[in-house]
């Protein structure tokens, strides 16, 4: 092999590693474009950051249960508020970030233990997020446990009750008969709401409310008729 030769060789193989080294650039892009694309909708969502492993904290239960009590008692302190604002931190005006807002403020960060599918909105998000890594229940249920609901409007506009994870609310109160008092974000702003699904087909009994109206569709507007599952984001 002459001198000629070897720089011939020597030139073809800078250039193949020029571009081995374009192609894995290039590749990497792709891939910090799909993870960017596939999160950019619930980044924006919901302003806050993608945490891939959440550190959890350990509480024992007298802890628990102070954090319940201090939940509902915000929650309470919440009605009326026009915005979901804390450690200038901005959560989404809505009723999925009601949650997050309410539960950021009393410690728990409920956004670090976001769920890659959320098809359905914020509410589907805190459903995964509960049943990813905590429970859901359809008849156990506590203090500052939320209340997910169905068909409280027509998402996909198509005249049918097949929408589901549609409304959230955080329970702040359970009285002896039963009923569950809630606080969520409806139409109207930051308000109390009422559950009993022991008496799932009455709005009012002896003056007092058991089951609010969360739409206008007669009895199929009840609390109670539209009520999914309770979710629990403690252990």
């Amino acid at each position: 092999m002459n001198f000629k030769e070897i720089v011939n060789n020597r030139n073809k193989s800078t250039l193949f590693f020029f571009f081995l080294i374009i192609f894995f650039i290039f590749s990497g892009c792709s891939s910090s474009y799909k993870y960017y694309r596939d999160y950019e909708y619930i980044k924006n969502f919901y302003s806050f950051k993608i945490i891939s492993n959440p550190l959890e904290k350990k509480y024992d239960n007298e802890q628990i249960n102070q954090i319940r009590q201090n939940i509902a008692q915000l929650a309470i302190q919440s009605i009326g508020l026009k915005s979901f604002i804390a450690d200038s931190r901005s959560f989404l005006y809505d009723c999925s970030g009601f949650v997050f807002y309410i539960f950021y403020k009393c410690g728990i960060d409920l956004t670090s233990y976001i769920v890659d599918q959320t098809p359905l909105g914020g509410v589907h998000q805190l459903y995964l997020i509960a049943k990813n890594y905590f429970s859901i229940s359809e008849i156990s249920f506590n203090i500052a446990d939320v209340i997910i609901f169905n068909n409280t409007y027509d998402r996909n506009k198509n005249g049918k009750e097949d929408d589901l994870f549609t409304h959230v609310a955080i329970i702040t109160e359970i009285k002896d008969d039963g009923t569950i008092v809630f606080v969520h974000k409806s139409n109207s702003g930051v308000q109390k709401g009422y559950m009993n699904l022991l008496k799932n087909d009455s709005h009012i009994i002896d003056d007092d409310t058991i089951n609010s109206y969360l739409k206008d569709s007669g009895d199929k507007g009840l609390a109670s008729y539209l009520f999914n599952t309770f979710a629990t984001f403690f252990r």
